[in-house]
């Protein structure tokens, strides 16, 4: 497991690699005469709805309504639940019911239907993790995308990264910045490092 971890940290060449843009959201800038650059790709925080968990267990339905809110599809939390247990309750749920959960088609607050399709990265409860998962995470960024991040048994959004790109193409990932649905915590916060080498679940999420 730990090397599945390193394995979404720390990206081989001969994985895809995370390629300088020249745009405001993904900028690369070098730091050496080595050819390494350090990179930082984000969603623009003036486009990101954020919102609280409504009860201890609905970080991850915190986290869905708060992608679709982004992307100007409001749901409620309690219908997230409901879409899939059947009924509202307080309870937790795994990436696969993340992915169960997001895929399909809604109707919004505003009585508006949209479809939603999420694909996971990283899915370590089932030894899963996509070649180029870094890459992947930071196109989405990119295009202006969030994606759900899930760590030491907490779901977040992930909404930025920053890494360091050397002149073979390998990168690795020095920050990850979300926005923490937990009442308690910052809205806008840095992982610290047990919780970016506990990522258990990374998930990309579009809404259409």
């Amino acid at each position: 497991m730990i090397m599945d971890r390193r394995k979404f940290l720390t990206m081989a060449a001969a994985a895809a690699t995370l390629a300088p843009v020249a745009n405001a959201e993904w900028q690369c800038f070098p730091v050496d005469n080595f050819g390494t650059s350090r990179c930082d790709v984000g969603v623009p925080s003036l486009r990101f709805y954020a919102s609280q968990q409504q009860c201890q267990n609905w970080c991850w339905a915190a986290c869905i309504q708060m992608i679709f809110a982004t992307q100007g599809r409001f749901v409620a939390q309690e219908q997230i639940v409901e879409r899939l247990f059947g009924y509202t309750t307080c309870s937790t749920a795994t990436g696969q019911q993340i992915i169960q959960t997001i895929n399909g088609y809604w109707t919004d607050n505003d009585g508006y239907n949209f479809s939603a399709y999420a694909q996971a990265l990283v899915d370590l409860s089932v030894g899963y993790s996509a070649p180029g998962a870094a890459a992947a995470a930071a196109q989405e960024l990119a295009n202006g995308f969030p994606l759900i991040n899930g760590a030491l048994s907490h779901a977040t959004v992930l909404t930025a990264m920053q890494y360091f790109l050397d002149a073979y193409g390998r990168s690795q990932i020095t920050q990850l910045t979300v926005r923490d649905p937990w009442p308690s915590n910052p809205s806008r916060r840095v992982l610290n490092m047990n919780e970016v080498y506990g990522t258990q679940f990374l998930c990309a999420v579009r809404v259409g």
